[in-house]
């Protein structure tokens, strides 16, 4: 999977349908965002509702929860390998919004 980590000039947050990979005390996990709940106050934290694809073989937020915003490293943009697989997960032209954003900001 090949992902984009938000931040600095990219704003480019995850949105709720999109593949993102988080990571925790065990390692990085890449998990479907279900939900986003922000905090009031222009914080700029959230609080994230993964699931996995898998639903009966996924450890995602029915196992553990709630997951902190700080635990996104990346919105997930394709599948690389294998390459029977590889695909696109974005929505066409949301990559292009985010980049050209990068270039006026």
């Amino acid at each position: 999977v090949v992902g984009l980590r938000p931040g600095g000039r990219l704003r480019f947050w995850p949105q709720a349908g999109e593949v993102v990979i988080l990571v925790d005390h065990v390692g990085r996990m890449v998990k479907r965002l279900r939900h986003l709940a922000e905090e009031e106050g222009g914080t700029g934290r959230a609080w994230c509702w993964v699931e996995g694809d898998n639903a009966r073989l996924s450890e995602d937020s029915r196992y553990f929860g709630w997951v902190p915003s700080h635990r996104i490293e990346a919105v997930a943009v394709a599948v690389a390998w294998p390459p029977w697989r590889a695909k696109w997960l974005l929505e066409p032209g949301r990559l292009e919004e985010a980049l050209a954003c990068a270039e006026l900001c």
